[in-house]
C-alpha cells in the first residue's frame, strides 16, 4: 500500500521529545544504564494466582527516595507476556537511551501479564471473563500496587498507556472505560475488535475473542453520549499501524469514529507490517508523547 489520502494521517516518526509481589529480582538493563528492570509477582485474589509483571525504573529511583514519577503502562499482545516488550521491544534500551539523550523525562515503565503463549489452554486477555475477571485485577491490584510500592503520582496527568495488538486494543477500552486515569493512549496495530477475524475455536481463545468484540472500541465511540464523548476528550490520543498490517482498516475505522465524534485523535501510518520492527520503532513515539502530555 503506497498512499492512504481519504484521512489525514502523519507518515513520520518523531523520535525526539520535548522533556517529560512481594519478591522483587533486580537487575542492570546494560551495565552503565541509567535505567533497571525488575521483575515482580504480585499475588491476585481477584485472579487467584499470582502474576509477573516487569517494572523498568530509572536510577534515580534508588538514588533520590523523595522523587515522584509518571508511569507508562506498557500492555503485550496475544501469545505474548511481561517479558516480550523486553525481550522483542528492547523497552529497556529504548528508555535508557533516550533518557540519556534527553529526549524523554524519567518514567516508570510498566509491562503488566495478561496471558501466556499457550492462549489456546490458559486463559489471556484484558477483559472480564468467567474465571479470568483481568481488567478487575488491573485497576483495583495491579495498579495501586505498584503505584505504592514505586512512588508514582497518583493524578490522571501522570499516567500513560500504550500498547500492541491484543494490547492496542486494551489500551484503546482501558482509556474509553476510565478516561479520568490516563493523559494519553497510544494504541499500536490494535485488536479494536474481532468482527470474524478469527474464528472461534472452542477453547480458552474463545473467551478472548468474546471479550474483545464484547468491547468493540469502535461501537463504544460511535454509541458514546455526550458526557462520555467528552470524557474521552480529555485524553490525547494516538494510533499508529502498518500500512500493510492486518489489522490496518479495523485501527482505520477507529480512527474515522473518533473523528465522526469529534474526538481528537492523531493517526500515524508508516510502511509496515505486524511485527516487532515497527513497534520498536513506535515504543520511539510512544515515549515522546508520553512525555509530552505528563503533568509538567
Amino acid at each position: 500500500m503506497k498512499s492512504f489520502k481519504s484521512i489525514a494521517f502523519i507518515c513520520a516518526v518523531a523520535f525526539f521529545a520535548a522533556s517529560c509481589g512481594t519478591t522483587a529480582k533486580q537487575t542492570a538493563a546494560s551495565q552503565s544504564s541509567p535505567v533497571k528492570v525488575v521483575a515482580e509477582h504480585i499475588p491476585s485474589t481477584i485472579l487467584d494466582s499470582v502474576m509477573n509483571a516487569n517494572i523498568i525504573v530509572p536510577q534515580s529511583f534508588y538514588d533520590n527516595p523523595e522523587q515522584t514519577y509518571p508511569v507508562l503502562y506498557l500492555l503485550h499482545g496475544l501469545s505474548d507476556d511481561h517479558t516480550t516488550w523486553l525481550e522483542h521491544g528492547k523497552a529497556a534500551q529504548v528508555l535508557a537511551e533516550q533518557l540519556a539523550a534527553g529526549n524523554c523525562c524519567e518514567m516508570i515503565i510498566v509491562c503488566p501479564q495478561a496471558g501466556c503463549a499457550d492462549y489456546h489452554n490458559y486463559h489471556a486477555g484484558y477483559f472480564n471473563v468467567e474465571g479470568w475477571s483481568y481488567e478487575d485485577y488491573f485497576f483495583k491490584e495491579l495498579m495501586p500496587y505498584v503505584e505504592a510500592k514505586y512512588r508514582i503520582r497518583s493524578e490522571k496527568g501522570s499516567r500513560a498507556i500504550a500498547g500492541l495488538s491484543m494490547g492496542g486494543g486494551g489500551t484503546a477500552a482501558y482509556a474509553q472505560h476510565h478516561p479520568e486515569l490516563f493523559s494519553s493512549a497510544y494504541p499500536m496495530s490494535a485488536w479494536m475488535y474481532n468482527g470474524g477475524l478469527i474464528e472461534k475455536p472452542g477453547d480458552y481463545l474463545d473467551l478472548t475473542v468474546e471479550s474483545v468484540d464484547a468491547n468493540n472500541t469502535v461501537a463504544f465511540v460511535s454509541n458514546a453520549d455526550e458526557a462520555k464523548l467528552e470524557a474521552l476528550r480529555s485524553v490525547f490520543w494516538v494510533v499508529e499501524c502498518g500500512d500493510d498490517d492486518f489489522l490496518f482498516w479495523k485501527n482505520i475505522e477507529f480512527y474515522y469514529a473518533m473523528q465522526d465524534r469529534k474526538v481528537p485523535c492523531e493517526l500515524i501510518v508508516r510502511d509496515g507490517v505486524h511485527n516487532w520492527d515497527f513497534w520498536n520503532v513506535a515504543l520511539y513515539n510512544t515515549l515522546k508523547v508520553a512525555t509530552e502530555h505528563f503533568d509538567k
